[in-house]
């Protein structure tokens, strides 16, 4: 069936092969970079987002020591002259 596929897009069985790996390669990448849901879904995400009220349990756990220590990044030195 591959054979018959690639000759039906004119292509070498190799070429097809290599197409239909690199299609699938973006897709899975495409769907792990992105989020998709549902639009009332994503407008609740906002509006959660842009709710401004305190709660202390969360206030509490920000001002925790962090768990994780994050790694500075390292300046180029093109990014160190403003350009």
């Amino acid at each position: 069936m591959i054979a018959r596929a690639a000759e039906l897009l004119n292509a070498t069985v190799s070429s097809f092969v290599v197409g239909a790996a690199v299609e699938k390669d973006e897709a899975i990448v495409a769907r792990a970079e992105r989020t998709l849901m549902p639009a009332a879904q994503f407008d609740a995400m906002i509006d959660a987002l842009d709710d401004t009220t305190v709660v202390p349990e969360v206030v509490e756990l920000a001002s925790r020591p962090r768990r994780v220590a994050r790694r500075r990044r390292q300046q180029s030195p093109s990014s160190s002259q403003g350009c």
